[in-house]
């Protein structure tokens, strides 16, 4: 047809098989801005492999962003705050993308968050043998079952990086260590005003918490509690700009 796709193979679990597929149907049919379109799924002859077809989106990843800038703190919480969001309508269509991160989020050249590969992590034959990485939630790693809090940790670890520089300490360097930790103590190395640095490390710590019972409770939720954060940036800036020089 003359037009440029993106085309990805994941290797599949026979026994979660059915789920992937289940999945990959559901998000071909969810149409949404800041998703990249699934257009086409497909198997190997022999069923070990899944091959999907998507719209290829103009721009770059955010992780070759991350390489070559530093976000601003501002903009690391816009840039979040929309991904929460959209993340949050995919969660409403009963979607969970349990894999995010900058690799997979396409910053496009008017600067929008564009993600990829929603509903896939259910069938990935790779699941458990990944070792922690920063952004993929402990549930996951230690297949305990995902659900829309799994996203929430993710998003928090990409915040996290755009703020800092590098992804949240993981607990452990495998598996086994992860469920050895209750819950993370984010050290927020960015230097802002002190009641803004409470709310925003509180807002992570909450985002990140190994604990799903301690975890933000939702996509929408945690970009609600952004937009508070944002708020009072904006404020502190505007009261310190009309504030005259002694």
């Amino acid at each position: 047809m003359d037009r440029a796709v993106l085309v990805r193979v994941v290797s599949v679990n026979p026994l979660r098989r059915d789920a992937l597929l289940r999945n990959a149907a559901v998000a071909a049919s969810f149409s949404h801005p800041s998703f990249v379109p699934l257009v086409e799924i497909g198997e190997s002859e022999d069923h070990d492999r899944l091959y999907l077809i998507s719209d290829c989106v103009s721009g770059e990843t955010l992780r070759s962003m991350l390489n070559a800038r530093r976000y601003t703190p501002r903009r690391s919480i816009d840039l979040t705050i929309q991904l929460a969001e959209a993340v949050a309508d995919a969660h409403a269509a009963d979607l969970v993308h349990a894999d995010l991160k900058p690799e997979e989020i396409i910053i496009t050249s008017k600067g929008d968050a564009r993600i990829l590969h929603i509903g896939l992590a259910a069938g990935n034959a790779e699941d458990r043998e990944r070792r922690a990485d920063g952004y993929m939630a402990p549930e996951r790693i230690l297949g305990d079952g995902i659900d829309a809090r799994t996203d929430v940790f993710s998003l928090g670890a990409i915040l996290f990086e755009m703020l800092t520089g590098g992804p949240p300490p993981v607990a452990g360097p495998a598996v086994h260590d992860v469920a050895d930790h209750p819950a993370r103590n984010v050290p927020l190395s960015v230097t802002f005003g002190e009641r803004l640095a409470t709310d925003l490390r509180t807002t992570l710590t909450t985002a990140l918490a190994a604990n799903l019972d301690a975890r933000c409770g939702s996509a929408a939720a945690f970009a609600a509690e952004l937009r508070a954060v944002a708020a009072i940036m904006d404020l502190r800036a505007r009261v310190s700009t009309s504030v005259p020089d002694a």
